[in-house]
């Protein structure tokens, strides 16, 4: 009796094991494809550094909209995406501004175009986590949308902040829309 129970258990994990080795191999592969994406290379500019911790709750003090469909040839490396946007910061203990964004860029024909969305707060790219990398434009002809989302720290007062996109080899800038938000920590 105990023997039959054993062998049962021994075609069920057998069974199980079957299954699930395509599924590891796959996640496998596409984890080792995806290592050989690079990066976007690093903005020249000075990264933003968090003034304060970001995490725990916070109040939305102030919503702002950017939005268009520019459909405009960019070139390569980082370029504006929308125009400089002013935010204010109302609070002693400082405010987290958050920033949503959703892009769309495309039109080309050229393979390896990768390409990143990156937010500046004053003029200093934030690195919180930094510019994300996309992947690469559909050398198709067609349009790709991405989507991020940042965060930082600034002091009371008046800032300024902007979205860029990074490509390698430029690309057609088509519709965004992006959500600058201003809350109290």
């Amino acid at each position: 009796m105990a023997k039959t129970h054993v062998r049962k258990l021994a075609v069920l994990v057998l069974c199980l094991a079957a299954s699930i080795a395509p599924f590891a191999a796959y996640h496998s592969g596409r984890a080792q494809s995806q290592e050989a994406v690079k990066a976007a290379p690093q903005p020249t500019t000075e990264a933003v550094t968090p003034a304060a911790v970001t995490g725990g709750a916070h109040a939305l003090s102030a919503t702002y909209f950017s939005w268009g469909n520019i459909q405009r040839e960019v070139s390569s490396g980082y370029q504006a995406l929308d125009a400089p946007t002013k935010v204010s910061c109302q609070f002693a203990s400082g405010c987290t501004i958050g920033v949503e964004q959703q892009v769309q860029v495309g039109l080309v024909k050229t393979s390896n175009n990768g390409w990143a969305i990156c937010t500046q707060v004053d003029g200093n790219y934030i690195d919180t986590p930094g510019c994300a990398w996309q992947g690469y434009i559909p050398p198709d002809g067609f349009y790709i949308v991405g989507s991020f989302s940042q965060q930082t720290s600034v002091a009371f007062g008046n800032h300024t902040v902007q979205t860029f996109i990074y490509t390698t080899y430029g690309a057609q800038e088509d519709t965004y829309n992006i959500i600058y938000r201003v809350y109290q920590p």
